[in-house]
């Protein structure tokens, strides 16, 4: 109960009596995958094959019970990562998502969200992509009810917001520029 999902991770290699061992529910209950401290002091932090490789194994030894997964801010995560990440954690509550996803296209993130049907809360980190997820969110989420931006909040993502994530209880805008219209029409259009 001690190792963290590194140590499980490694554990999990041993002999196939502790890979059962590592899968024990238990071990998993509102589990965070937090790739923060996984991707600390590099340059570039990108998800090697080998990181890449590690996370699909503790998601899948988790069983689909992992809860929360955080992205690091300056994370490079591309569409075919990101869909097999959400393809082994249907069960997710939380997304922290990371600031660089450029290769994360519409229908990728449409086959992702349609994986988290149970998403409650999503951080977002770039405005370009923003309304993309709230589009697939009103589509496939139907309990989400808390958005947090670290990116900008303009017009056209305050429109997107009203028009697809009505039900959103919670709105958190941190250290970032926010239109006055846009503000505006959050404040009048979500109750």
């Amino acid at each position: 109960m001690t190792l963290d999902l590194m140590d499980l991770a490694v554990v999990s290699m041993v002999c196939s009596s502790w890979r059962d061992a590592c899968q024990d529910p238990c071990l998993w209950g509102g589990n965070i995958f937090d790739l923060t401290k996984w991707t600390r002091n590099r340059r570039i932090p990108t998800l090697s094959s080998k990181t890449v490789g590690l996370l699909l194994s503790l998601l899948n030894l988790s069983n689909g019970q992992a809860h929360c997964l955080i992205f690091q801010f300056q994370l490079y995560l591309d569409n075919h990562t990101f869909y097999n990440v959400a393809k082994r954690s249907p069960n997710l509550k939380r997304l922290v998502l990371p600031g660089w996803v450029p290769d994360i296209t519409k229908n990728g993130i449409n086959l992702a969200l349609e994986q988290w049907k149970g998403l409650e809360s999503l951080t977002v980190t770039n405005t370009l992509v923003a309304p993309h997820f709230l589009k697939a969110i009103g589509k496939y989420c139907p309990n989400f009810s808390e958005l947090k931006l670290t990116c900008h909040l303009t017009r056209n993502l305050a429109t997107t917001m009203a028009k697809h994530v009505p039900k959103l209880k919670v709105l958190s805008v941190q250290s970032v520029r926010v239109n006055k219209s846009a503000l505006v029409y959050v404040l009048k259009k979500l109750k």
